[in-house]
């Protein structure tokens, strides 16, 4: 499952799902660094951040959580 980063709250990441619901990541749960529009990897009970800030990595992520920016 992958999660885009919407912000953080107390010792929670808020992060939209594939299927655009909003689920809660307890920061104790993710390894490697982050921030708001990072993308979140979850396998086999593990979560870890990658970053997504180049515009290639952007386009594939707008395209896979449907979010159509123009």
């Amino acid at each position: 499952m992958k999660y885009i980063i919407d912000r953080t709250e107390g010792n929670w990441v808020i992060c939209e799902d594939e299927n655009g619901e909003m689920v809660s990541i307890s920061l104790a749960n993710i390894q490697g660094t982050y921030q708001d529009g990072d993308v979140i990897i979850a396998e086999n009970g593990v979560y870890t951040a990658q970053k997504n800030h180049d515009t290639a990595n952007q386009k594939k992520f707008d395209a896979l959580f449907k979010r159509n920016k123009h």
